[in-house]
């Protein structure tokens, strides 16, 4: 018998036998057996994938196993190399069978008394994991057919491919790629010989040698056994084994988890940066380390141009049950606090109801029935709206909120694509709103902030490629520039320096009874957004916005990419907005809540139109509000624009003209006495005005 396993004629011989019987076994079972089905292996487990293609989760297949699709191009090709050379080395010259290989396992086993190997190629392989059946004469019968067809069927490459996804690895993970997950932590793109070996030696005998349950010194046998019989190089053969099983990555998990639900597809591309995402977590973890273990947090970053998320983070652990880490705080109605306070001032600078230098009045005052107090329980005098919106104090908001009206303003965010949160069946916005009496989503909060980032227009935040682009018209440009400029000049944090990250703009928020921390920073390229809070909504003493979000903010800002020093989102002509106090109007040097109980001249003084004056050329945009301001004569005053009265919105609200368009416009001004006085404007620009 050893001298029949020297001959090579004699071991041709009998391959050659083999192969006619193999084909006699074919030519049987062609016509019985359907070809091999691919159902296992198209059945792999879904993933979602950051923008670079890394991983964010994977999900388990429809029979619980752990299939991750994979290719040979996904896989270290040392790893392929030392597979061919262990379970086929003829595997790019037979079709299907290796009849030499099956002669030589017979022959073996025959010496031996014993089953030594079984003589299958990788295709006879990939066709019994594909149909998996037991193991015998007939199954092997059955591989050989299987095997042929699937030569005939595919190309070696998907044949491969069938291998890399189905070996099983042990216990319910199947593939090299869920293997090298699994057992070494790692993508298999880059495999040392140690973990390519053991990766191979595996599917031996996948029950006995999964790594997590199997003796240690088997491990080293099986894997030793590989890297002999490969060439490997004996460095390799008393490195560790893994003995535990890792997580598979869970990065973005509850977007990843929403994304999947509404995609049934086995792949979800998203726009998440997987290295941001996990840098973001780190900063996250050491924040969360000396707070309460209840406390959850969520914060979003997203690219202000595209609207593009690139980290979501729902929770700071999502198995943790303390933080309730499973609900995704970035969707949870939430009390916004003083967050929308730009907003206020940004619409009201709009249609020129205050400037940066108005001043404004902080003092105790009644709303009809309310009555805030400011966060540090005082009340600071006249204030100018910068310091008003850079100290967060109360009274000036909900002042200049009056005066653009909680139904406008409302209205203005509802355009922009975002929704406040409260009763509208039983009532309307009202003042309260000013400080964070409604209901509001860190992702929509994002969404407003993107606004003052990008010049104006809000887009809405994107978490896939292939989700439109939507942009709403929200701020003026020199409006959101202004504001922006504003927000820029906010204390910091103590621990980060005044000159640091000087293109940051912020602004934080604290919700009644210390519910809920905010804080929203952008730049030209950039738009963060941090809640912290417990998910119940329980209080939590001393949780601000600028003592516990800022800091948070500030060190996710850090990393990341800085903006030009000259950017600029959108440029724009100044106007009245952008100009020095000393140039400004009587009606915006300071804001009067009640204009029509403090006339700004005495009785008998030349009634005259003070704004606009005669000959104007006045910056047009839609929804731009133009202020009307008259002294002398006898209150009150009625103003007519083209012949049509202006009525106010209100008894309490300031004279104003709404444009309906550009050109020409006659203002005249009557007052009791039947006095008047008129200006002729242009709404347009300078270089639109015709010539005078």
């Amino acid at each position: 018998m050893c001298g029949l396993l020297k001959n090579k004629l004699c071991l041709g011989a009998a391959a050659a036998l083999l192969a006619i019987l193999a084909g006699i076994a074919g030519a049987v079972w062609e016509d019985s057996l359907p070809p091999p089905r691919l159902d296992r292996f198209l059945d792999t487990s879904p993933v979602v994938l950051a923008r670079d293609g890394q991983m964010l989760r994977a999900f388990a297949a429809s029979d619980g196993t752990w299939r991750l699709p994979v290719s040979a191009g996904d896989v270290d090709p040392a790893y392929i190399n030392m597979l061919l050379a262990f379970e086929d080395r003829r595997f790019y010259k037979h079709h299907g069978v290796d009849g030499r290989a099956l002669i030589r396992a017979a022959l073996t086993s025959l010496l031996h008394g014993r089953i030594v190997s079984g003589g299958s190629t990788l295709t006879m392989q990939a066709a019994r994991l594909l149909e998996p059946h037991p193991r015998g004469i007939s199954g092997k019968l059955r591989d050989i057919v299987q095997a042929m067809r699937l030569e005939r069927l595919y190309g070696k490459k998907t044949i491969l491919a069938f291998y890399l996804t189905l070996a099983p690895q042990g216990g319910n993970i199947e593939g090299v790629r869920a293997g090298s997950l699994a057992w070494f932590g790692h993508e298999p793109k880059s495999l040392t010989p140690a973990e390519s070996a053991l990766l191979v030696a595996i599917p031996q005998s996948p029950e006995r040698l999964r790594p997590d349950r199997a003796d240690r010194d088997a491990l080293l046998r099986a894997r030793g056994k590989v890297l002999a019989a490969t060439g490997a190089g004996e460095n390799w053969q008393a490195g560790p084994v893994p003995l535990k099983r890792n997580d598979f990555p869970m990065l973005a998990p509850h977007l990843a988890e929403r994304l999947h639900a509404g995609h049934p597809g086995r792949i979800v591309r998203t726009t998440i940066d997987a290295d941001l995402e996990r840098t973001v977590m780190r900063i996250l973890s050491r924040h969360m380390q000396p707070l309460p273990s209840g406390l959850s947090a969520a914060i979003l970053v997203a690219d202000a141009s595209s609207g593009e998320v690139l980290a979501h983070v729902g929770s700071p652990d999502y198995f943790d049950a303390r933080k309730s880490g499973m609900v995704d705080m970035t969707a949870a109605v939430r009390s916004p606090g003083s967050a929308l306070k730009p907003f206020i001032y940004g619409l009201a600078a709009e249609r020129m109801l205050v400037h940066p230098d108005t001043l404004i009045r902080d003092s105790a005052r009644d709303f009809g029935g309310y009555a805030p107090g400011n966060f540090d329980d005082g009340f600071h005098g006249s204030v100018t709206m910068r310091q008003a919106l850079q100290n967060s104090y109360n009274i000036p908001a909900v002042m200049v909120l009056e005066r653009l009206g909680p139904l406008a303003f409302d209205a203005a965010l509802r355009d922009a694509g975002v929704e406040l949160v409260f009763d509208r069946a039983r009532k309307g916005p009202l003042l309260p709103l000013a400080l964070g009496g409604v209901g509001s989503r860190l992702a929509d909060m994002a969404t407003l902030y993107t606004a003052l980032a990008r010049g104006g227009g809000a887009i809405a935040l994107r978490t896939m490629p292939d989700d439109p682009m939507t942009t709403r018209p929200f701020l003026g440009a020199e409006a959101a520039h202004v504001i922006t400029g504003i927000l820029r000049g906010t204390a910091r944090p103590e621990n980060v320096a005044a000159d640091a990250l000087p293109l940051l703009a912020y602004k934080t928020g604290t919700s009644y009874g210390y519910r809920d921390a905010w804080a929203f920073g952008f730049t030209p390229r950039h738009v963060m957004a941090v809640w912290l809070g417990y998910p119940e909504g329980k209080p939590c003493s001393g949780c601000t916005g600028f003592g516990l979000a800022a800091p948070l903010l500030m060190d996710i800002a850090r990393e990341l990419p800085p903006s030009p020093a000259d950017a600029s989102p959108v440029a724009f002509a100044p106007t009245i907005l952008s100009a020095p106090a000393a140039e400004l109007p009587p009606s915006l040097r300071r804001f009067n809540s009640d204009p029509l109980d403090a006339p700004l001249s005495q009785a008998g003084d030349p009634l005259e139109l003070v704004f606009p004056a005669n000959g104007s050329v006045l910056a047009y945009a839609p929804g731009m509000a133009v202020p009307l301001q008259a002294r002398g004569g006898v209150p009150p005053y009625v103003f007519l624009v083209d012949d049509v009265p202006q009525v106010p919105a209100s008894s309490r609200s300031a004279p104003a003209w709404l444009p309906g368009g550009g050109g020409f416009a006659t203002i005249r001004l009557i007052d009791s006495e039947g006095k008047s006085a008129s200006a002729e404007v242009f709404l347009g620009d300078a270089e639109s005005a015709p010539a005078q």
